[in-house]
């Protein structure tokens, strides 16, 4: 995946290009064990992390599957998921989708899934491309993101595929889904699946290694009552007091703080 900066408006306003908002999205976890014999949870699932400070839509995207030496992904009806119109990952947050369940045992997934599908996954061995339109792939199509993992024999972003997962190991990209060398053998390591594996959905948390790519309120000392809404690290290089990730300038809000608060902590406390 390559990374684009994001640009930042003096006026506090991020603009994002269709390509950053297709690259800050990427594939964090597969498992493909799911219901196996000796399998830790009942369904197969992929999990997407959007890293950028910003919400991307993602609605008319596909997850597109491919066994292990094919060069055809998708197609068929149980081999993509596609995201319904309108579906946005929040800033720093992720999306899970749930596949298919086997039948020998496994527990059920610890967050309710956004989405569900109909791909069986190989445990061990396979391929998942994510697009931004259309249903099926090969190895040239051009990715958002693409994840080959174990002994998958064809095409993988860098040299090689990810570690090999199993019925209770799933490849979970690190940094909770922030690395992004372009090398799955790298990028990605296999984790045992139990309680400590945390599985994200959109209800879940905001990766904190991403929140500081949250742009929000910032109140210039240099321009008393002025307000611009930018990244923590800008709103220090402009000497300003930030207001929190998600935060708004709205009207008088910097008015009411006082020049002595100086940290997200502080500033918390008067609006409580």
């Amino acid at each position: 995946m390559r990374k684009l900066a994001i640009t930042l408006l003096v006026l506090g306003v991020f603009a994002a290009s269709s390509a950053f908002a297709s690259n800050a999205v990427r594939i964090s976890q597969v498992y493909g064990g799911g219901g196996n014999s000796g399998a830790y949870y009942k369904y197969d699932y992929v999990e997407l992390f959007n890293s950028s400070g910003l919400p991307v839509n993602i609605g008319g995207w596909a997850l597109l599957y491919a066994s292990s030496a094919s060069n055809s992904f998708g197609g068929a009806t149980n081999m993509y998921v596609q995201i319904p119109a309108g579906i946005s990952i929040p800033a720093c947050g992720y999306y899970l989708i749930q596949l298919v369940a086997g039948t020998s045992g496994g527990v059920a997934l610890p967050v309710t899934a956004d989405a569900t599908g109909t791909i069986a996954v190989s445990a061990t061995a396979g391929k998942f491309g994510l697009v931004t339109s259309g249903t099926s792939g090969t190895c040239s199509t051009t990715w958002v993101d693409l994840v080959s993992f174990g002994g998958a024999t064809l095409c993988w972003e860098g040299t090689a595929p990810t570690p090999a997962p199993s019925n209770t190991k799933a490849v979970v990209r690190g940094g909770a889904g922030m690395t992004d060398t372009d090398q799955n053998s790298t990028d990605f390591a296999s984790v045992t699946c139990d309680a400590s594996l945390p599985i994200h959905s959109s209800s879940s948390a905001v990766n904190p290694l991403c929140a500081p790519l949250i742009p929000g309120a910032c109140c210039l000392r240099a321009a008393p009552g002025a307000c611009v809404v930018v990244t923590p690290a800008e709103c220090e290089l402009q000497n300003g007091i930030f207001l929190g990730p998600g935060t708004i300038c709205d009207f008088g809000i910097c008015l009411e703080v006082p020049a002595n608060k100086t940290s997200w902590g502080q500033i918390k406390t008067i609006y409580r």
